[in-house]
């Protein structure tokens, strides 16, 4: 789907055919686990950080190289960003595979170790 051969790129951002509320998101990558930012928005310019995936918290989102990401309760969502901030291992290739999204999925999953202790608007 989306490839960059770099931690720290500005990232990758999907633009959706309308706004959805959008309560499970899963990523899945090429060969290792992957960290990354996420951002959401509904006009393109003002977005709002919802997770940080990094080694400390790793282990709560991923299964193999599939990252999920659930009990996220976001509303009115049109832009998705996805900032990588690097890799297990010692390549930096980011091979990004493919963005799930649903409607559905569990609203009191907890959400704490997705950004701990932290909230941020970009």
């Amino acid at each position: 789907m989306a490839k960059t051969n770099y931690a720290g790129d500005p990232g990758v951002v999907f633009t959706l055919d309308k706004a959805y509320s959008i309560q499970k998101m899963e990523f899945t990558f090429g060969g290792s686990v992957h960290y990354f930012d996420v951002y959401v928005s509904s006009d393109g310019s003002a977005y709002n950080k919802i997770a940080a995936i990094n080694v400390l918290n790793e282990k709560n989102g991923y299964t193999g190289t599939v990252c999920t990401l659930d009990g996220l309760n976001t509303e009115n969502v049109k832009y998705i960003k996805v900032v990588f901030t690097g890799r297990s291992g010692n390549n930096c290739w980011v091979n990004f595979m493919e963005l799930g999204l649903s409607q559905t999925g569990s609203s009191t999953a907890d959400t704490s170790w997705m950004l701990p202790g932290q909230t941020q608007q970009e």
